[in-house]
């Protein structure tokens, strides 16, 4: 077997692709090693055997009884195969042979014989030479003398007759050595000793069984815990086991599902489901329910949320008291605008609650609250209030299949309410009462200084670098000197989120007066208290934003009511304001009103031709700029940067943006930063002051004439006489104008302002593009201004929340169907807050990230290039006079037009009418 094969034929032993070295152990009884001086190879015959040992030993466990006679033989032929060797054991003390007495046995016990006995030399030799001499009859151990250099235990084994040992002769017999007699033993039954429960008297039990026999066998020799658990398991009493492992798994569930168990998995309060976690889930399954947690585990691989899901589902179906999860899925799927039928669908799956279960009513609870915090926690050292409120019309239009008699078209219009938290206070204001007497205000100060206009100026600036080092090559180097935000003293209030909620939907509609009124009288009820003498003192004042239109009809039901007692009765505790949104709206109207014109397509340099260039299809003009705000000012960003960017070309004389500029600084590396960010300062102010060239301060020079003019005549008039007296003549006069026509005719008064009218020829091309870069840049600061830009995070205005609310109320009553009502819709209004909650709550768990909120970024640097050279071809940056645009004959600066005489007396008649209607 070992050693005798040629090498074509035989196996190396101790290669990493010998798989049986066990069953080598098995028939050679020893541990074949290396270094034990032995041969290192198995013939291929002899490993065909041993493999289908191997594959005989992998089958015992089902096919024990039917393999173990094969075993057998296969194990005395590959013996037989085998040279004898003789068996030198090292000396060992030799075992007490007394019998020792076992007291309260009921039969005697038998002494256990040792399997090695010394014996003198002399009686070894005789006994061999005996055995040698009789004919073969019992089995006897072949013995080999030990190699030296080696360590090596041979185990006895039952072998070949004596006399038919090759290696042994009767004459290496009869010569005297030290030798150890070896007795086979062959173990094949085993007895177990124990004591009764009643009597403790001991008994003896024989086990028959195989696959027992080598369970307690494992046990007693304390074999590795695995191994004995998987012997157990293998065998007859798998069946039992499993028995015993579903029991402890049902009482474990009971136990987890009991009611004197609060498990949050019962908990459906609206605060529980904002807040629930699958940490806390798994803590709680893994403490009451130890078994069942593992097998879970070990099924989702020991995944967090894995094990947690599938223990909500499972647990879901054992009681339908354990809903918690369910109730998150049902809210997060209907404020995803899943139908009912969707819902019910799954809760019969117990993924989710069904439809009537989705327990609206604990979050209208949790809602309520909210808007109690919001708008009850006000500022205790002002007489002002923490939040504004904001409203807008929600007009929905349902039209029937089939119309009827009983079934028309319906047109709702209900009104949404929400309130938004403020973030910066002017502490510094009191709130209690005006600063001054508006009639006694200049209308001056309501136009722009020179300090206004030199801020605005400075943002202007910064608008026109973050162009330059966005789109130049040259000048992106420039782009980590420059600050990343205007800079103002709110910078950390405005840079947090605020809190906002859903106050309310009303059934009632902007568009009446009456309902208007009722609205406005919600909002006193609601948020600034009730009509009692003993508040009125302590009244404070509430925002009410929204666009313009809502604005307007607020302001007339307020004028309805200006003959009220008091100040609730008047609905005066609310202060009308537009919001951000629809003031850009009108801005960027008025951009398309004075700059766009579809007649100028074929005049290279406006926006319409401009527009046709990079193939702008979905810009309409101004008759489209509120159906589709967002193209239309996408658009005038674009032209704005091509007009900074085609200015700075013009400006540094270079033909295209990869070449070097010769108003590059030098040695830009030994620069320190503060003069970096002064050259791109300058090179920006240079731009704005060549080609944005505007004359705001000459309307506030004429206003504050028009204001001295205006104090000269209020200072002739006598209270007494209630008459205007000229200083001159002494004459009296009624009115203002008849005082100022007797000073311009009699005593040669001007009350003209005086412009000035120039001769020379003027480049109205130029006015049209300083005019657009103006109000372009203008509204790119103001949309700048509400967004609150501080480190990339964005804020949105107030009435865009309120339009994005207003499309999620929507979305509901389609997600309703024909099934929609008031009540419906207001419901799920109010709910839809918390259910967003509930689902970020399950997104941050999952690292889910929130998608939809920013929209991709367009790479429109290849328009901008394109416009530019558009702008170039057409000399829109030199100075040409005489020159004009044939759709914009004689354009004039948008700040000239205006007739300062005409806005005096507008400022003038508003003021006195502010006068009574608001602050009396």
């Amino acid at each position: 077997m070992l050693g005798r094969a040629i090498k074509e034929n035989r196996r190396v032993i101790f290669g990493e692709t010998f798989h049986v070295l066990s069953q080598l152990t098995q028939v050679l009884d020893y541990v074949p090693s290396p270094c034990d001086g032995l041969s290192k190879y198995v013939c291929n015959l002899c490993f065909t055997k041993l493999n289908k040992l191997h594959k005989i030993d992998f089958d015992l466990v089902n096919k024990i009884d039917s393999l173990r006679k094969e075993k057998k033989e296969l194990l005395c032929y590959l013996r037989e195969k085998m040279p004898a060797r003789e068996i030198v054991s090292p000396l060992k003390t030799p075992k007490r042979q007394e019998k020792r007495v076992i007291t309260h046995s009921p039969t005697p016990r038998k002494t256990k014989k040792s399997l090695f006995s010394i014996r003198p030399r002399t009686e070894q030799h005789n006994e061999l030479m005996d055995l040698a001499s009789q004919p073969p009859k019992t089995h006897v151990m072949n013995v080999q003398a030990i190699i030296p250099g080696t360590q090596r235990k041979i185990l006895p084994k039952p072998s070949q007759e004596l006399g038919s040992v090759p290696n042994v002769s009767k004459s290496s017999m009869s010569e005297p050595s030290t030798c150890i007699a070896v007795k086979s033993f062959i173990p094949s039954e085993l007895k177990v000793v124990y004591k009764t429960k009643k009597t403790q008297r001991i008994r003896t039990k024989l086990v028959k069984d195989v696959q027992l026999s080598e369970i307690v066998k494992s046990l007693a020799i304390h074999n590795a815990p695995k191994r004995t658990a998987r012997a157990i398991y293998n065998s007859s009493l798998k069946d039992a086991i499993n028995v015993q492992i579903m029991k402890e798994l049902k009482r474990e569930i009971s136990y987890l599902t009991s009611t004197t168990n609060l498990s949050l998995l019962r908990r459906s309060e609206s605060r529980c489901l904002a807040t629930f976690s699958f940490d806390k889930v798994n803590e709680e399954v893994k403490l009451f329910a130890p078994l069942f947690h593992k097998m879970v585990s070990t099924i989702t691989k020991e995944s967090c949320i894995g094990t947690a899901v599938t223990s909500c589902i499972a647990l879901k179906s054992a009681n339908t008291h354990m809903s918690a999860f369910q109730h998150v899925i049902g809210q997060v799927l209907d404020h995803g605008g899943a139908t009912d039928e969707t819902i019910d669908t799954l809760a019969k799956m117990s993924i989710s609650v069904s439809a009537t279960r989705k327990g609206q009513q604990n979050l209208l609870e949790r809602q309520k609250k909210h808007i109690s915090n919001l708008l009850e926690n006000e500022l205790s050292t002002q007489n002002t209030c923490k939040s504004d409120i904001i409203g807008d019309n929600i007009d929905i239009l349902r039209s029937p299949s089939q119309m009827s008699v009983e079934k028309k078209r319906q047109s709702w219009h209900w009104f949404l309410l929400v309130g938004v938290e403020k973030r910066i206070f002017a502490t510094g204001l009191d709130n209690t009462k005006p600063i001054a007497n508006i009639c006694q205000v200049e209308n001056g100060i309501f136009i722009p200084n020179m300090e206004d206009s030199s801020f605005l100026e400075q943002n202007f600036i910064y608008h026109i670098i973050q162009v330059l080092v966005k789109h130049v090559d040259t000048l992106r180097k420039y782009t980590p000197f420059i600050p990343q935000f205007i800079s103002h003293e709110h910078i950390d209030a405005s840079c947090r989120k605020s809190d906002y909620a859903i106050i309310d939907l009303l059934n009632k509609s902007e568009n009446k007066s009456e309902e208007m009124i009722e609205i406005l009288e919600y909002v006193h009820d609601k948020s600034i208290g009730k009509s009692d003498e003993e508040t009125q003192a302590h009244l404070k004042m509430r925002v009410f934003d929204g666009d313009v239109l809502t604005n307007e009809r607020a302001y007339s039901a307020q004028l309805a009511l200006h003959n009220g007692t008091s100040e609730l009765d008047r609905l005066q505790c609310v202060i009308h304001r537009p919001e951000g949104l629809h003031r850009i709206m009108n801005h960027l109207l008025f951009i398309y009103q004075q700059f766009y014109k579809v007649t100028s397509a074929g005049e290279p340099g406006t926006l319409s031709h401009l527009r046709n260039t990079v193939g702008r299809v979905d810009v309409h003009g101004p008759d489209e700029v509120i159906q589709k705000y967002r193209s239309h000012y996408a658009f005038v960003e674009d032209c704005l940067d091509a007009f900074i960017v085609g200015a700075y070309m013009h400006l540094s004389g270079t033909q295209n943006l990869q070449t070097e500029s010769p108003l590059q600084q030098t040695m830009f590396n030994f620069l320190s930063d503060e003069q970096k960010y002064t050259f791109i300062h300058k090179l920006a102010k240079d731009i704005l002051d060549k080609y944005k060239k505007t004359d705001i301060h000459n309307i506030r020079r004429k206003t504050d004439a028009l204001d001295t003019q205006s104090s000269q005549l209020k200072d002739m008039y006598c209270s007494e006489k209630m008459k205007y007296v000229c200083p001159i003549c002494t004459k009296l006069y009624k009115t203002k104008g008849g005082m100022k026509r007797h000073l311009n005719k009699e005593h040669g008064f001007s009350f003209e302002l005086g412009d000035e009218n120039s001769t020379t020829e003027k480049d109205h091309i130029a006015t049209y593009r300083a005019s657009f870069m103006t109000c372009a840049l203008l509204l790119r600061d103001t949309n700048d201004a509400y967004k609150m830009g501080w480190f990339g995070k964005k804020h949105i205005p107030n009435d865009n929340l309120v339009e994005i609310l207003v499309q999620t109320v929507k979305k509901k009553v389609y997600c309703q169907g024909a099934n929609a009502s008031y009540a419906s819709v207001r419901k799920a209004a109010l709910t839809t807050q918390i259910q967003e909650e509930i689902k970020e709550n399950l997104q941050s768990q999952c690292d889910k990230k929130k998608s939809g909120s920013k929209r991709p970024k367009a790479n429109k640097t290849s328009d901008i290039l394109e416009m530019v050279s558009e702008l170039n071809a057409a000399q829109m940056f030199d100075s040409i006079p005489g020159r004009e645009f044939r759709s914009f004959s004689g354009f004039e600066d948008l700040f000239t037009r205006i007739n300062v005489s005409e806005l005096h007396s507008w400022i003038t008649e508003n003021r006195e009418r502010l006068s009574y209607e608001v602050l009396n």
